[in-house]
């Protein structure tokens, strides 16, 4: 699966972004995103996503996430 192909970079503009904490959950990402949880939880598993592991759980710093995202949008990253 090439995750460039089920999220839209595009999404990232908007208050809803704005006001998302500086470091969030796969729950919190789910509004955010558009995609369900088990897919945020896919993409937190593929190499290369910015995924912070702390004593079991996984997060995901907002910056670094957008930076991801702006990788797929100018053709940086590889597909899957």
């Amino acid at each position: 699966m090439g995750t460039n192909r089920i999220i839209d970079p595009g999404i990232v503009r908007g208050q809803q972004w704005k006001e998302a904490p500086d470091v969030l959950t796969a729950a919190q990402l789910v509004p955010l995103l558009h995609i369900s949880q088990s897919s945020i939880y896919g993409l937190m598993n593929v190499p290369g996503f910015p995924t912070l592991k702390v004593k079991g759980r996984k997060f995901v710093y907002k910056d670094a996430l957008l930076q991801w995202l702006n990788s797929y949008q100018t053709g940086g990253a590889e597909d899957d």
